[in-house]
């Protein structure tokens, strides 16, 4: 439902966590049994918080980075080479295997995989800022949150997740927070989702000492 990170803060302790995913277990980090989580979650859940990568946004039907790379390589490649973007399908192996061979560490876009293809093939098809912010706009457009992504905004406004880091761009969380919010409408205990980035220090910390509001920290920003 949700591709995320669960780790318990547990001051002077190693972290540890559920994983699903084996490259994150080449991390050395310490494991928690799916149950043994939940259990542990249901009874103290302010010691927890959540990581959410690529996947929980995939879910709603947002395209993951390296399809969005993948089309922007495709209209510069489709520009040099006099063809026709639409005519390009970015499924089609024949047309992946064009795609790698010519940019892959080529032609001004460094190696597939590395920490910044993403950035560097917006720099590459749209170097001007506000190009890349309209761009970003029209996929986020009418996008909605997925079920895993309502279920997170009803546990945030309950009271059961605290802290959330993303390093999505987008505002589905915000959306499903939202939606919560307003269905509970409790002004008496009103659990309004903050947001800060990395650059947001100040208030981050104004929330967690207050420990009465939800924060979400995005770790790269958002399309905005």
């Amino acid at each position: 439902m949700l591709s995320a990170l669960l780790a318990r803060r547990s001051p002077g302790s190693a972290c540890q966590a559920w994983i699903g995913h084996d490259p994150v277990r080449a991390l050395s980090v310490d494991t928690l049994d799916q149950g043994d989580f939940v259990r542990a979650w249901a009874v103290q859940p302010r010691r927890f918080a959540w990581l959410l990568g690529a996947g929980a946004s995939a879910s709603a039907g947002l395209r993951t980075a390296n399809q969005v790379r993948d089309d922007l390589l495709l209209r510069v490649y489709a520009e040099r080479h006099g063809l026709i973007r639409q005519n390009l399908n970015a499924n089609d192996p024949n047309v992946r295997s064009v795609l790698t061979a010519y940019f892959d560490g080529r032609n001004g876009m460094v190696p597939f995989g590395s920490a910044d293809d993403y950035s560097c093939a917006f720099k590459l098809a749209l170097p001007d800022e506000s190009a890349r912010r309209s761009y970003l706009q029209g996929i986020l457009k009418g996008c909605r949150p997925s079920f895993g992504q309502r279920v997170f905004g009803a546990l945030m406004t309950a009271g059961f997740i605290d802290i959330v880091t993303t390093t999505n761009f987008d505002d589905l969380i915000e959306q499903a927070a939202a939606e919560s919010y307003t269905a509970v409408n409790d002004v008496s205990d009103p659990r309004r989702l903050y947001v800060a980035a990395l650059n947001s220090v100040d208030r981050a910390r104004r929330i967690l000492s207050a420990e009465s509001h939800p924060l979400l920290v995005k770790l790269h920003g958002d399309f905005h």
